[in-house]
């Protein structure tokens, strides 16, 4: 993404939400456990940062589910 581009400026966070969230969903089919440093990896984040973006996600869609620290 060029941050310097006009069209994009205005939707950039928007768009970097969802493609986070693209990219949660298909590693999510694609494999059946996920370290939170591995998915912290592909969603270019600190493994804090995306632990706390898999909780407010689950907290916002009414999830009734559960994150399993151990593999």
């Amino acid at each position: 993404i060029q941050v310097s581009d006009f069209f994009v400026v205005a939707c950039l966070e928007d768009f970097i939400a969802n493609a986070h969230l693209f990219i949660f969903e298909t590693f999510c089919r694609l494999h059946q456990s996920i370290s939170i440093s591995m998915l912290a990896d592909k969603l270019n984040m600190t493994p804090e940062e995306a632990e706390r973006w898999i909780v407010n996600l689950i907290r916002n869609a009414r999830l009734d589910t559960k994150i399993d620290s151990k593999l």
